[in-house]
Formats: structure tokens, C-alpha cells, sequence
């Protein structure tokens, strides 16, 4: 049998490492084309060594050539900066999209161009893009396969399934780390506190963004455009628990619902194997072992980014869907850096909105420039907030 050979955009980050994992326990399918980088070039150069890569990138220059010495023993290609285009000329059977934010959106695009099936951890990617996306992956005659774990679900559930027999999704939430908090006690949350999700171990950005629900609500936006669904048809559900991860309900009746142990294996195994099926280290739920599953609507008042996002994917506005996404982008960044306090990322998101929306985008040029634009907006609004307010 043929190895399948993946690249992975953002190797060492949650994503990517799980996904090597994968690969770990399944040698026989998967082999790797190439690795990519922000700055951790010596565990890109580690990773590189085990996984045999083809070659490597390592997006900041500037440790080109520490990386380059760490790999001279070796046959493995080093390239530093964006020069994602020549990278993704590569023999990549499918790309993980991992890289964080919305840095991973050109480098998505290009694969796309190279006719490579993505498997999509990068939301932002569709949030800022998915009309366009969605045109160029049926010029180019691939498609895009979702690693977000509620998608995934919903990709299980559904893809032998009729669209027109499907009534409404559901993805759930765990919450986040304040999913029990109050008002009050949400103006007092630090970032420390901010980055300790209960249920699942991923990277900072993401982290903030689930105890805002923030990212629940990129999710809403991401289900629409991966499943062709109206925005009436999305919604989501508090589920503390995370075991229940996607419902679909149909016409007849009928929900189907996704369950497993909250592991991002789970969702990259499938996707990397799509239609079939790897193993993975984690185990089957006991079902005679569960105490309770719990389910509960989301509180938009204690969780208004929610709220916000629901409403832009209502206005299936691609300028709308940008200047949330980019607007939320930068203040988690100023909130990490103690710029401002958790409750003041509503008001830049909000703020941000206001100033600039219902933009006719008609190109990827256009949506590159609102990034930009949206990204400095977000920042003047940030240096007048006073985070003693």
C-alpha cells in the first residue's frame, strides 16, 4: 500500500503535533513531505530528523541558518520566509493547515492552487476568506476536510448523507475556563487563568478564544461555508462535558450525534484518512462509566462575543466575517500582552465593527487589504482603552 504524504503548516504547534502522533501510530499510511515553522527551528529540525521531511520552513528568517546546521548531516531542504508558494509545489497527497491565525491564509491558498487537499485546523482561513476559498478549491478540483473537532463530527455524520434531507446542525461548547463564572467575576479574570482550558490542551490564542466564546461563534461561520448551509440552519449548545462534539437533526426526525473523548486525534485521524479510519492511542467511551452529559443554552449575555459572531454570520457579510475575526485577532493579543482586561475584548470586536462594515469585497486582494485595515483600526481603538476602566 501506498504512504499517504502530508505536509504540515505549523508543525510544532498543538495541531501539528498531534497530527505527527498520528503519523506515530500509523507508519504504514503516512509519510512526511514537509514541515513548517514560525521561530521553533530546534524542534522543527527535531521533528524534521525523526519524520525523515523532505524539507523544511522556517518563517523567520533569522534562524535560517541555526536550522540549516542543525539539518547539514542531512538530505533535508531549508527554506526561510513566506516562500510558501515554492514549498507548496511539493509531492503533498494532503496539507494540514495548522498555522494560527490569520497568517496561515496565503499559505493555504497557495496549496490550494497546487490542487492539494487540505485538512483545515486554520479557521481563520475560511472566516476571512471561505467565498473565495470555496471558488478556488472548485477551480483547482480539491476540497477542504475540517480538523476543528466539532466539524469533523458533523463531517462523519453527514457526508453520506442528502443536504436536502438535513434540517439544522449543532456543534457544542465545553465553555471554556469561565463557563461558571459570573459577570463580575469575569472583570477580574487574568491570563493565566484565561489559558487554562478544563478540557482540552491547545495553544494560547485558541484558549482565550474558547473562554470568550469567541471561537464558538468563528465556528458557527466555519460550519456554514464547509457545509453549505444556511446561517438559520447553525447553532450551538453548552456541553460542559465535551463528549458530544456535533448533532445533526433531519427532516424525518431523526439526530445523529458524534461522540468521543475530547482528543484532537480523534478528529486529525479522520481527516487525514478520509473516508477511512487510523488508530489512534485514545480510547472508546464507557458509556456505563459516564456520570452525566450535560447540555445547556449559551448564555449570550455573560458571553456577548457569541452573540456578536451569530449576528455577522446572519449578515453573510465576507467584510463582516473579517473585521470580527481580525478585530477579535488583535485584542486576544493585546489581552495576552496585559494591554487590556478580558471584558475589553467585546468592546474592540464591537468598536471595530462600527467604524467599518458592509464592505463589497469582490477579490482576495480585497480581502487582504481589509485585514490590514481592520488590523490597524483594532489597534487605535486598543491605545485608548484604559484597562483600569
Amino acid at each position: 500500500m501506498n504512504c499517504k504524504k502530508i505536509s504540515i503548516l505549523g508543525a510544532t504547534g498543538s495541531i501539528g503535533l498531534n497530527t505527527l502522533q498520528v503519523i506515530r501510530d500509523n507508519p504504514d499510511k503516512f509519510t512526511v513531505e514537509t514541515l513548517t515553522a514560525s521561530s521553533n527551528w530546534q524542534q522543527l529540525a527535531k521533528i524534521a530528523i525523526e519524520f525523515k521531511a523532505k524539507q523544511v520552513l522556517i518563517a523567520d528568517e533569522s534562524y535560517y541558518e541555526a536550522i540549516k546546521h542543525a539539518l547539514k548531516t542531512t538530505d533535508i531542504k531549508v527554506i526561510a520566509g513566506n516562500n510558501y508558494k515554492i514549498i507548496a509545489e511539493d509531492n503533498a497527497d494532503l496539507v494540514i493547515s495548522a498555522i494560527v491565525g490569520v497568517e496561515g491564509l496565503k499559505p493555504t491558498i497557495e496549496y490550494i492552487r497546487q490542487g492539494k487537499q487540505i485538512a483545515l485546523a486554520n479557521k481563520e482561513s475560511l472566516i476571512c476568506a471561505g467565498f473565495f476559498l470555496k471558488d478556488l478549491c472548485r477551480q483547482y478540483n480539491t476540497k477542504l476536510l475540517p480538523i476543528d473537532s466539532e466539524h469533523n463530527a458533523l463531517l462523519q455524520l453527514i457526508h453520506k448523507e442528502n443536504k436536502s434531507d438535513i434540517k439544522d446542525i449543532i456543534i457544542t461548547a465545553s465553555g471554556g475556563a469561565f463557563r461558571d463564572y459570573t459577570k463580575a467575576q469575569l472583570e477580574n479574570v487574568t491570563k493565566e487563568m484565561a489559558i487554562n482550558h478544563p478540557n482540552w490542551q491547545m495553544g494560547a490564542k485558541i484558549t482565550v478564544d474558547c473562554a470568550s466564546l469567541v471561537n464558538k461563534g468563528l465556528e458557527l461561520i466555519e460550519a456554514y461555508f464547509l457545509f453549505d448551509l444556511k446561517p438559520q440552519q447553525v447553532s450551538a449548545i453548552m456541553h460542559p462535558e465535551s463528549i458530544v462534539h456535533g448533532i445533526v437533526n433531519f427532516k424525518d426526525g431523526t439526530s445523529l450525534i458524534h461522540a468521543s473523548k475530547p482528543s484532537m486525534q480523534v478528529a486529525i485521524s479522520y481527516a487525514m484518512d478520509f473516508p477511512n479510519r487510523s488508530n489512534t492511542s485514545i480510547e472508546n467511551i464507557d458509556l456505563l462509566a459516564l456520570r452525566n452529559l450535560n447540555f445547556r443554552p449559551i448564555n449570550e449575555e455573560l458571553f456577548p462575543c457569541f452573540q456578536v459572531a451569530r449576528e455577522v454570520l446572519l449578515s453573510e457579510s465576507q467584510a463582516n466575517m473579517i473585521i470580527f475575526n481580525m478585530a477579535n485577532e488583535v485584542a486576544v493579543n493585546a489581552f495576552l500582552n496585559n494591554k487590556i482586561k478580558f471584558t475589553q475584548i467585546y468592546h474592540v470586536i464591537v468598536e471595530t465593527l462600527n467604524i467599518n462594515h458592509n464592505l463589497m469585497l469582490s477579490s482576495l486582494d480585497d480581502c487582504f487589504e481589509l485585514i490590514d485595515q481592520t488590523k490597524q483600526i483594532a489597534n487605535n481603538i486598543i491605545n485608548t482603552i484604559d484597562i483600569a476602566a
